[in-house]
């Protein structure tokens, strides 16, 4: 569904993503993970369209993603950024809204359909009794899952999310990464996620690309990417990789140093 063939891009004289290439299947859940300043966010920037790379192409169902209108795009793809920040003290139902824009004639008006997409995709992220409270004044929490409900009230064929569980307890980042995989799988949404949490990228992506000095150096199955030499080498520290009795895949669990 998403080929990435050979993109660069650069910040000034600074290079954040090299000659980087990647296939993602429709319905495939692809998790990036590496350490910080790898290039997740900017790969995902420059999937969105938001960044255009300064070599190398992207294109989705075989459409160069510039040939896209915005409209075209923003049914195609949502995005649910890190740390997102508000101008105006919009209600959580307002912010949640505009995932319909893509759907609304010029200067037009929410229909029904919209505000029952809106209160389903609320519901969901547990967000709807929020709806009357002005976004500024959730908990850091609390605006994640709502940005997330604005992402799915879009009804987009692919989601991009950066670091999806920020600010979340472990509840709701169960509840959240429960939902997309139901998502992911009932309606074969096509998911690429930053996640900074290796073991959540392990439990829910079907693949992991691990990212490193804006490369991919390696990308596969959760078992044949998260190995102690593999994440000895990105990480630069000791760490323990094991077998979950329960699920089959690997874990891991950084290692103390001498005299800690």
């Amino acid at each position: 569904m998403i080929t990435i063939k050979n993109i660069s891009f650069s910040y000034g004289v600074e290079t954040i993503i090299r000659d980087l290439s990647l296939g993602v299947e429709k319905g495939s859940w692809v998790g990036l993970i590496g350490p910080n300043g790898a290039g997740k966010t900017t790969l995902l920037q420059l999937i969105s369209g938001a960044l255009t790379p300064s070599s190398g192409q992207i294109t989705i169902d075989q459409h160069d993603i510039h040939a896209y209108s915005r409209r075209e795009m923003a049914k195609k793809i949502a995005v649910v950024p890190q740390g997102a920040s508000f101008a105006f003290s919009f209600s959580t139902l307002e912010i949640v809204l505009m995932g319909r824009a893509p759907y609304l004639k010029h200067f037009g008006f929410e229909t029904p359909n919209d505000l029952e997409a809106a209160k389903r995709a609320m519901e969901l992220t547990d967000t709807w009794q929020f709806r009357d409270r002005p976004i500024d004044q959730l908990s850091g929490g609390e605006r994640q899952r709502v940005l997330i409900a604005r992402a799915l009230t879009q009804e987009p064929e692919i989601l991009l999310l950066d670091e999806p569980t920020t600010f979340l307890d472990i509840r709701h980042q169960v509840d959240i990464m429960g939902i997309l995989t139901d998502l992911n799988r009932r309606s074969s949404i096509t998911i690429i996620s930053a996640i900074h949490d290796i073991n959540l990228a392990i439990s829910y992506c079907n693949t992991i690309a691990l990212l490193h000095d804006g490369k991919i150096r390696v990308e596969g199955k959760p078992e044949n990417v998260i190995t102690y030499a593999n994440l000895k080498e990105i990480f630069a520290t000791d760490v323990y990789v094991g077998v979950n009795e329960f699920t089959g895949k690997p874990y891991y669990v950084p290692m103390q140093r001498d005299g800690e």
